[in-house]
């Protein structure tokens, strides 16, 4: 039977490449579909953090909406 790690353990060598690889390969299914917000995801973010804007405060909501739909159908919280 085999066995699949279901998470990363932090500390380890490879654990910042698999996360930074997991996050890509997410982003590259929902390209299609979330234009922007796999661009913002791209480039806003780092590690834990997040940095995005928009042009205005609607814009911007339905962004952050559109990312966070992205990383919760890539299984991250």
């Amino acid at each position: 039977m085999p066995c699949w790690l279901t998470c990363l353990a932090f500390g380890c060598k490879p654990s910042s490449y698999l996360a930074c690889a997991a996050v890509e390969h997410n982003c590259d299914r929902f390209f299609d579909q979330f234009p922007s917000a796999v661009n913002a995801q791209r480039r806003g973010s780092f590690a834990d953090n997040f940095l995005i804007g928009a042009p205005t405060s609607k814009d911007l909501i339905e962004l952050i909406k559109d990312v966070i739909y992205i990383n919760d159908q890539g299984g991250f919280p």
